[in-house]
């Protein structure tokens, strides 16, 4: 049985609040090539994301959702053991050389900043990465909800099985927050000589995972996502080979992927019409001595990677050091 992603983004959607809090705008004020100078040298991480405070970075934000018109219905699997899998991230690769065709293109300017230090609400402390954001075309919303907001609402999307469980830890999720990248967000940023994560707001483990020391070509890592309402939802990650890529030469380029786990699909009335997965992939790709250049996601069933719902992609236009943020 198939249904439209229409129909099934709406029934996904349903019941969502809309409350969320405005960011105001801000602009970096220093010249890409000029983001080195800051750096401290003291270790491969440090290089990667340049963390000094004030130290911010601005990019070109796009947001296409694809046309219905050319997607495929969703496919439901009678069984769970016939869904298809999620993929490797290393089998995404050839899916993220490949254009999609532009649907309703949203833009916005996209900015993030260190500003000092801050607290999530389970206590965890980090940097503070500040998430701003400026209308340009064709926005439909003036909100850009947080991080945890944004992971749930795409985990609600994935897994209508779990929309109680979230909606128990926040019933106030927009639904325009799918405009707002997960790979490249702000919150309470920390960096050790282990890894590069960040912290959320339901418990004080790491909630989002950038890099791990382990940079070398073909590493890889793996974290558990919201462990508190589900034990099937992880991001994987892995660092592209050069030969594979057409960056910068001392570029590192991580694949991510999240594996949402398995859905039950159910009609109108509960009872249960099939199975299936979806899944968000996507990259990152960060530059010694100026921080990440540029990330790409989208949201798709497993069985059909090629046709994506949509698609958030950054382009960096600057990034250095102020002398104040404020």
């Amino acid at each position: 049985m198939r249904l439209s992603f229409a129909l099934c983004l709406a029934v996904l959607l349903a019941g969502c609040g809309r409350d969320a809090a405005p960011i105001a705008p801000q602009r970096a004020s220093a010249s890409l090539e000029s983001a080195s100078l800051a750096v401290t040298k003291s270790g491969k991480l440090d290089d990667l994301w340049p963390n000094d405070n004030g130290h911010s970075w601005s990019y070109d934000l796009r947001y296409n959702q694809a046309p219905f018109g050319i997607l495929p219905f969703p496919r439901f699997y009678p069984t769970p053991e016939q869904v298809p899998p999620v993929p490797k991230p290393e089998d995404v690769v050839s899916y993220l050389g490949e254009t999609l065709p532009i649907g309703t293109l949203e833009t916005a300017d996209y900015g993030l900043a260190f500003d000092g230090m801050t607290t999530t609400q389970s206590g965890a402390t980090g940097q503070n990465l500040v998430e701003t954001a400026e209308l340009t075309k064709g926005m439909r919303t003036k909100f850009v909800a947080d991080f945890r907001a944004r992971l749930l609402a795409q985990v609600a999307r994935a897994r209508p099985d779990l929309r109680n469980a979230i909606r128990a830890l926040d019933d106030t999720i927009p639904p325009e927050v799918y405009f707002t990248p997960l790979f490249l967000h702000g919150g309470a940023w920390e960096k050790t000589p282990e890894y590069i994560g960040a912290y959320g707001d339901l418990d004080r483990d790491l909630a989002w995972l950038y890099l791990k020391a382990d940079t070398r070509q073909g590493a890889t890592f793996r974290l558990q996502l919201i462990k508190e309402i589900a034990s099937d939802v992880y991001l994987n990650g892995w660092v592209v080979p050069r030969r594979l890529r057409d960056s910068h030469a001392k570029a590192v380029q991580v694949i991510y992927v999240i594996d949402y786990g398995i859905s039950q699909a159910t009609d109108q009335s509960g009872n249960v019409i099939g199975y299936l997965a979806s899944t968000t992939y996507g990259s990152v790709t960060y530059v010694p001595g100026i921080g990440p250049v540029s990330s790409v996601e989208r949201f798709a069933t497993t069985d059909d990677l090629a046709h994506p719902v949509d698609e958030i992609s950054t382009t960096l236009r600057s990034s250095g050091s102020a002398l104040a943020l404020r």
